[in-house]
Formats: structure tokens, C-alpha cells, sequence
């Protein structure tokens, strides 16, 4: 609904595709990455942050479950804008392995960039901003790639490489919650690389007919392919943000736009698939994941349709509790108590066991008398939460 509108106005002959100067986009800096920026925003400000994400006015991190993912995911995408940016030529001529040059140049000195800055700011090389920081310069260069020289592709992937680790910071300082830095990406890098036409555009790669632009300021044009550049993103931004708004707002008043508290705690794999991808994990603080211990014939925890409950043990320390439930998981004989509870816990964080099946009061029982066996001299309780 939103996509095609903006789409018309710089790639189909609209309005914006018709003036004297007009806006030079070539793969969609602005026509893709930041529309579903704005776009997201939008979201984000009516959907609201995670549950515990902001806590006594500090940010708290939930960090990403797999990083290995997460990075061969990047390569995937780099190795996927080859296609993006030079694809965009639509046609086999001969300057498309220049644009891979530029696209390429870029994407590294946003990684390298992103490693600095967050080494400088962070006091470590986050791998999240060293990631996002390849994203950050393909990002970037997907709208100017055609008409910039290879060093002005190094110096724009190396700005957008320091802005999105700066973003990230300035987008929890602000209280919006961007899970995985989508915002810095593609609208805030969305916007750099469109506006570094103006900028770097330059006239000998101009010759080459790859891309139709005016000499950008720093390499002897005037300012009036900035100042076009600029109204892209204004209008552009301004369309998209009110009417996402719109929509997202009709999504929350019908349907619904947030899962429950009960469900967003669980995760998505759950309420949506109906099972953990992650069985016996949890997540946060004081969480048990150990190797299975051997049970004979155990009772699968993850059959879809089985009652959810959680059982919070109290009169005993929570690290404790912990500890015992760390050795029992690796004892070779545990106790029959343990063996009853074991094919039914799907996560155990602090002092609250959460189940999946079996009768909530024989399981809470057990809980408590395994305990009682097993800390000697404590007096455990076990209940049911409400």
C-alpha cells in the first residue's frame, strides 16, 4: 500500500522522477531500505519496547540467541546485494562490475568502521555492531553505487559504518526499542546514502551512463542535487511515517498488533509454532541448560496442546536451588522425584520452574519434596503462580 506510492514517485515517472533535478536513487536507498524504515518506526512507537527491556530508567540488553546465525546470515545478505545493486542495471552492460566494486568497498569499511567505533565507545568489537556495520555501508551505497568513485564508496560505507553504532545507542537513549538495529540500518543509513549522492557524485563515473545525477559538492557541482536528494528523503520519509501510522493504528484497533505478556515471555516459537526451539533453555539471569541426563524412556515436553504452568519454590536460596538442579541433571542415577519432573520442565530460572503437561499439583508436590532431600535442613514450599 505504501511501498508502490513512493516507488512511482522516483523509479515510475512521478513527480519527483520529473523535476529539473531530480532525485537519483539507483537500487533503493531511499525507495526500499528507508521506506520500511519509516515504515518500522511507525511500528515501534505504537507496538511499544520489549517486556524488561527498560528497567529503573537503564537500558537492558537481551541479547541475540546465536551469533554464528546472525553472521552467516550478514554474508548471505552481502554476498545478496552483488544481485541487489548491480542487478539493478537491469541489463548485462559493461559497468555492472564496477557498481559490485563500489557495493563491495563499501560494505567492508562499514564492518571496519563499526568494529572501531564500537571498540572506541563500547570498550569491546561488538560482533551485533560489526555485523550491522556491513549492513550499515550496504545500505548506504545502494543508492549512490553507480555514480561515486571506489573512494567515495570507501568513505561513505565508512561514515555509515560509525553512524549505525551511534544510532543503536541514540535509539535506546530515546526509549524505542529496535530488537536488532533495523532502524540504524536501513532508515538512518537509508537516509545517509541518499543524501551522499549529492555529495560524492562524480563526473568521470558520470561518463560511464550508469546513473543519471549532477556532480555532487564535494567534486565540483553545485548544491542542487543535495537539495534534491534531501526533498526525496523529506517527502518520502513524511509520506510513509503518516501513512504507516495510519495503518498500524487501524492493525492495534482490530486485530491487534502485541501477543500477551504470558506469551511474549514464552516466546513466538511457542504461541506460533506451538513448540521451543530451544527445549530445557531459558533465557535471563540464573538459567539451567545442561546435558540430558539419562532417564531411560523420557516423556516428550514440547507435544503442542500440553497446559503451561510455573512452580515457584521458596525457602531456599535461588543459586541454591540452582546448583541442586545443575547436579541432579548430571547425575548418572537421579532420584526417582527428578525423573518424574525432568520430561515435563521446559525452563528453570531462579527459583521458577516452568512445565509443560503432567498434573500442576503432583508436580509442584514433587518439586518440593525433591528439594526437601535434597537441601538438607531447608524448609521448601512450592507453589503454583497465579
Amino acid at each position: 500500500l505504501v511501498y508502490p506510492v513512493t516507488g512511482h514517485w522516483l523509479w515510475g515517472g512521478g513527480w519527483l522522477s520529473g523535476l529539473e533535478t531530480a532525485p537519483h536513487d539507483f537500487a533503493g536507498s531511499t525507495v526500499v531500505h528507508s521506506v520500511g524504515g519509516w515504515a518500522a518506526l511507525a511500528g515501534v512507537l505504537l507496538l511499544g519496547p520489549r517486556m524488561g527491556k527498560y528497567k529503573d530508567g537503564k537500558v537492558q540488553a537481551i541479547p541475540g540467541h546465536n551469533m554464528g546465525l546472525a553472521a552467516i546470515g550478514t554474508l548471505i545478505l552481502w554476498l545478496g546485494w552483488f544481485g541487489f545493486n548491480p542487478g539493478s542495471t537491469m541489463a548485462a552492460v559493461p559497468g555492472i562490475g564496477y557498481i559490485a566494486v563500489t557495493t563491495n568497498m563499501a560494505a567492508a569499511c562499514g564492518a571496519l568502521f563499526a568494529t572501531i567505533t564500537a571498540w572506541v565507545v563500547l570498550g569491546k568489537p561488538d560482533l551485533t555492531m560489526i555485523l550491522n556495520g556491513c549492513l550499515a555501508g550496504l545500505v548506504a551505497i545502494t543508492a549512490p553505487c553507480a555514480v561515486v568513485t571506489v573512494g567515495g564508496a570507501a568513505i561513505i560505507g565508512s561514515i555509515a559504518g560509525i553512524l549505525v553504532v551511534l544510532s543503536v545507542l541514540f535509539w535506546d537513549r530515546i526509549r524505542i526499542d529496535d530488537p536488532v538495529g533495523a532502524l540504524s540500518v536501513h532508515l538512518v543509513c537509508g537516509i545517509w546514502g541518499t543524501l551522499a549522492v549529492g555529495l560524492f557524485a562524480a563526473p568521470k563515473v558520470l561518463e560511464m551512463g550508469l546513473g543519471v545525477s549532477k556532480p555532487g559538492l564535494f567534486y565540483g557541482g553545485d548544491a542542487s542535487q543535495l537539495l534534491a536528494q534531501l526533498l526525496a528523503v523529506g517527502t518520502v520519509g513524511a509520506f510513509v511515517m503518516v501513512a504507516s501510522l495510519v495503518l498500524w493504528a487501524a492493525l492495534k484497533a482490530t486485530v491487534g498488533i502485541r501477543v500477551s505478556p504470558a506469551e511474549e515471555e514464552e516466546g513466538l516459537d511457542i504461541g506460533e509454532h506451538g513448540m521451543e526451539a530451544y527445549p530445557g533453555f531459558g533465557f535471563g539471569a540464573d538459567v539451567v541448560s545442561s546435558t540430558t541426563p539419562d532417564l531411560g524412556e523420557v516423556i516428550p515436553a514440547t507435544v503442542p496442546g500440553q497446559k503451561r504452568f510455573s512452580v515457584v519454590v521458596e525457602g531456599a536460596d535461588p543459586k541454591d536451588l540452582i546448583g541442586a538442579w545443575t547436579q541432579l541433571c548430571g547425575a548418572p542415577a537421579p532420584p526417582p522425584d527428578f525423573k518424574s519432573l525432568y520430561s515435563f520442565v521446559t525452563t528453570v530460572q531462579g527459583n521458577r520452574f516452568r512445565f509443560r503437561g503432567g498434573d500442576p499439583g503432583a508436580m509442584a508436590d514433587t518439586l518440593r519434596r525433591l528439594f526437601q532431600s535434597v537441601l538438607k535442613g531447608s524448609s521448601v514450599t512450592a507453589k503454583l503462580e497465579p
